[in-house]
């Protein structure tokens, strides 16, 4: 298998880490650190290409909070010139892996997302026996179970700039930095885990389960598959056959030291419709999910309540709607979306 070498030198560019600053602030000009980088730009530039180069840069550390919405997540976010180096790998090494993973893998991929991603799944039930049935499956905790050794062994199989890895390595272990003596000396203790936050994280969590890809489409040889980061479908026309390789990916992915979630483990028929990327898809239409339609009725009131305080503005108001309009546009909502323009939206209009 190929491997690439000088790497390391290309992230350290100034053209790239310009690039890289330029990505990393993206919606977030005003905040208090982007703007003191900014001012002494091309010296917190040619400060940071300094350490990267002599090998002197340090993660820096991390700040944590808790959201709620779909679900709750820990999030774990690195100071804005941190970013700036994740941003600088991800230029350079990216499409190295992203070229070798499968078609049907759509989480944080260019050109993927969740609507090419329903639009396929779609594709496939058309394709398949209206008589099939689908597995459906959910990764527990997968991005705080993800083993800090395998994913450093994934990574030499196509890098073997020393350099780079060591950066790379360094970054993965970056969580663990913050954990106490004692645990880190502990003799069963395992490194593990990927800050959901991190730009790198998705790149390496798409890269740890590229395996589980390659195993389910080569190795047991299906055709209908479909993976969006920790969530995957089987589709098979036997469901004795499913139950079979539901066993099979188990073990497989214990083999990867991750376990399949015990109430997110699903066999049913084709014809009840895949609940997946946040659609009901049936094989001629799709409908909006209904716990997505409760969650978007709780962020309209916060955020009426908060134009009507003068919170926000209505442009900050109205650019929230277009996105869930948008996304029920792309589901059979034509009377879900009247009725709720009809009941919250009218008054701003």
């Amino acid at each position: 298998m190929k491997t690439h070498k000088n790497l390391f030198q290309k992230v350290c560019k100034f053209e790239n880490l310009y690039n890289a600053y330029l990505k990393a602030r993206k919606g977030k000009n005003n905040t208090a650190e982007v703007i003191k980088f900014t001012y002494n730009l091309e010296d917190e530039l040619l400060k940071l290409q300094h350490e990267l180069r002599s090998q002197t840069y340090k993660t820096g550390k991390y700040r944590h909070f808790t959201i709620f919405e779909p679900k709750e997540r820990r999030i774990s976010a690195l100071p804005f010139r941190d970013r700036i180096v994740h941003h600088a790998i991800c230029n350079v090494i990216e499409s190295l892996f992203d070229k070798t993973f499968i078609y049907d893998s759509y989480a944080c991929r260019k050109g993927k997302g969740t609507h090419a991603g329903a639009d396929r799944i779609q594709k496939f039930i058309r394709k398949a026996n209206s008589n099939s049935y689908v597995l459906k499956c959910d990764i527990s905790k997968y991005f705080p179970s993800v083993n800090h050794e395998i994913l450093k062994q994934i990574i030499r199989e196509k890098i073997s700039d020393n350099e780079l890895l060591q950066l790379l390595d360094q970054i993965v272990d970056s969580p663990n930095q913050e954990n106490s003596d004692e645990m880190q000396e502990a003799q069963n203790f395992e490194h593990k885990g990927l800050p959901i936050g991190n730009l790198t994280s998705q790149l390496f969590a798409n890269m740890y389960l590229d395996k589980l890809d390659k195993y389910v489409k080569y190795i047991l040889g299906i055709k209908y598959y479909i993976r969006y980061m920790d969530d995957f479908v089987i589709m098979h026309k036997s469901k004795a056959s499913l139950h079979e390789l539901k066993e099979k990916v188990i073990l497989f992915l214990v083999s990867m030291r991750l376990i399949m979630h015990p109430k997110k483990v699903d066999i049913f028929p084709v014809s009840l419709g895949i609940d997946f990327l946040g659609y009901r898809t049936f094989s001629n239409y799709r409908l909006v999910r209904k716990s997505t339609i409760k969650r978007f009725l709780k962020g309209v009131k916060i955020k009426l309540k908060k134009y009507d305080t003068e919170i926000i503005s209505f442009d900050k108001l109205m650019e929230s709607f277009n996105s869930w309009e948008a996304y029920m546009d792309y589901g059979d909502s034509y009377n879900l979306q009247k009725s709720l323009h009809e009941r919250y939206f009218k008054n701003v209009m």
